[in-house]
């Protein structure tokens, strides 16, 4: 007996190194990643740049000498360079969050909820809204990073939506002694279960990029933010009947 609990004993010892071991290389991983993300970002800016800008002045050079199809090859070009400028911010903001400190301490989400909901209406005047929102007194974590949670989460509920005559949103929470559950519910075009590893992932989306705008980092930026608070997000979803997401944060 003696024996084998020595041989337990030096395995778990080999593993927790192994572990400890894994886990740096992760670590180191992750930030030459973001490194490297960060690096190349601001090294395409100035091209994207020097495109739109060049653009803008041979548009202006040729004036009224531009033909139609000049025209459509320059608004083209300029489109390119629009969407390229996107997704490199959104390659910063991906390589920024997980870089940046938390500062956990408890705040009220309900002033950012509040003013983030009156924000994404104005961007659809014509549209009726079906608004219900229940927050807890107290949300546990980063102000900062938790309210770009909520950005992302609203700004897709209300994007998602909009095809529809009412644009419906309901926030609400469950909580538990050890965890936090917030909820983001909308009525939008909903998609299929089996993408929602893939939704995600940087820079991938399930619908056409043409019927929504967005770059495909709003959501992998959502998942990383909840993971550096030691949480996780969940979500269903039905096709044409909406989707529900869920961030689960700990008490403490």
């Amino acid at each position: 007996e003696i024996r084998i609990a020595k041989q337990i004993a030096e395995s778990n010892s080999r593993l927790q190194l192994e572990i400890e071991t894994r886990t740096t290389e992760l670590r180191s991983a992750n930030n030459s990643l973001e490194t490297f993300a960060h690096s190349v970002s601001h090294d395409l800016r100035t091209p994207v740049r020097q495109i739109a800008s060049f653009t803008r002045l041979l548009r202006s050079e040729l004036g009224s000498a531009l033909s139609a199809d000049g025209t459509f090859y320059l608004d083209f070009i300029s489109q390119g360079a629009a969407k390229m400028s996107a997704l490199i911010d959104a390659l910063l903001s991906f390589s920024k969050y997980g870089k940046l400190e938390l500062k956990r301490k408890p705040f009220d989400p309900s002033p950012m909820v509040t003013q983030l909901i009156e924000a994404h209406r104005s961007f659809y005047p014509d549209k009726t809204f079906d608004m219900s929102v229940r927050l807890p007194q107290t949300i546990f974590g980063d102000g900062i990073l938790i309210e770009q949670v909520f950005e992302n989460l609203i700004s897709n509920a209300f994007k998602y939506s909009s095809k529809n005559n009412i644009i419906a949103c309901k926030i609400d929470y469950t909580e538990t002694p050890a965890e936090l559950a917030i909820s983001v519910e909308d009525n939008g075009v909903g998609f299929d279960t089996k993408y929602t590893e893939k939704i995600f992932q940087p820079f991938q989306t399930v619908h056409k990029r043409n019927e929504y705008e967005g770059t495909g980092i709003g959501l992998a930026n959502v998942e990383r933010i909840i993971k550096r608070h030691l949480g996780r997000i969940t979500v269903t979803s039905e096709i044409n009947k909406g989707s529900c997401f869920t961030f689960i944060l700990p008490r403490q």
